[in-house]
């Protein structure tokens, strides 16, 4: 990190991430390669992408994520790639130009490219898209209702994945990054530190979703003084289900069932990477990216079964 950079809790910085001067973190988490530019601040974010340090995901000087509401709410967490692939270390780079920016809660997909000076809004979690736009011709003027927050659907199913994404990486830190810190010096503090941050990580996305969830009572009043309608029923019937179920959605995700979902392929994983690590390849970086496409589908798949369980379990509360 260059000189005037704060990085505050909740941060794991993995191998080769790197910023610029004055780069501002709070609650982010940098896969290995990952390279941030000038004068940038990028808190809550998570972000992957790119095989090396020549091939690398990108946030270009000046840029913000935006990460604080105007109903003063910070359940604005943005998933830039995904845990599943990203752990793999072959996935396309993702490149957010300078001078813009991202809105969150937002998914941004791998191979995403975002030009520079442009303010995205919005979701391409399909990846391999080149997003711009002309935001002088975009401005638009209406009422602003403070407390009221419309459809809530993509705020909480964002929210959702990025804790789901964080609890699959607390399994990838639990068995296979703690096979690559046990054979290093002072790996055990380093384990345990990261794990640490990770726990931080997940109750800070659980503490600001349920900050959330507990304006639907005052959003949900200003609704019915606003307009009545079908529209208008949906919207509060959808921000009643956030509010009367936030408890079991909670629950899913603290109850630790992670630890249980696709046990065989997680030790089938294992197997090949302490079977690696027994011929002498005790690099991590190194090792991770010589695995072939079937050893990398394996692991992909533990990890993708733990982060799909987890949303469907919370959307089941939602039904």
């Amino acid at each position: 990190m260059g000189y005037g950079a704060h990085v505050r809790e909740g941060c794991i910085l993995e191998e080769e991430a790197n910023g610029g001067h004055t780069v501002g973190l709070k609650q982010t988490i940098l896969f290995p390669f990952v390279t941030i530019g000038s004068l940038v601040n990028f808190c809550d974010c998570f972000m992957a992408g790119g095989t090396s340090r020549k091939d690398h995901s990108e946030v270009g000087s000046s840029y913000i994520h935006f990460n604080y509401t105007p109903n003063q709410d910070k359940a604005t967490a943005s998933l830039i790639g995904d845990v599943p692939c990203g752990v793999m270390l072959n996935q396309s780079p993702v490149f957010l130009g300078g001078q813009g920016g991202l809105v969150g809660p937002a998914r941004i997909g791998y191979g995403t490219v975002i030009a520079a000076g442009t303010i995205f809004r919005g979701d391409s979690p399909e990846g391999g898209k080149l997003i711009h736009g002309d935001m002088e011709s975009a401005f638009t003027k209406r009422k602003f209702i403070a407390g009221y927050y419309g459809n809530i659907d993509r705020r909480i199913e964002n929210n959702i994945l990025y804790i789901a994404n964080l609890l699959a990486l607390k399994e990838w830190y639990r068995h296979i990054r703690k096979i690559f810190f046990d054979i290093r010096d002072q790996g055990k503090a380093l384990h345990e530190g990261s794990l640490d941050k990770l726990d931080m990580a997940v109750t800070e996305r659980i503490t600001r979703v349920k900050a959330l969830s507990d304006k639907m009572d005052i959003s949900i009043k200003i609704a019915r003084e606003m307009s009545e309608g079908e529209k208008m029923r949906q919207l509060i019937g959808r921000q009643k289900k956030v509010m009367e179920n936030w408890e079991k959605i909670e629950e899913c995700l603290r109850s630790e069932t992670e630890e249980d979902i696709a046990v065989e392929k997680r030790d089938a994983f294992c197997d090949i990477i302490k079977k690696r690590i027994d011929r002498g390849e005790k690099d991590y970086i190194a090792t991770i990216k010589s695995l072939g496409a079937e050893e990398s589908s394996i692991g992909k798949a533990w990890l993708q079964e733990i982060v799909d369980q987890i949303q469907g379990e919370c959307a089941q509360c939602l039904a």
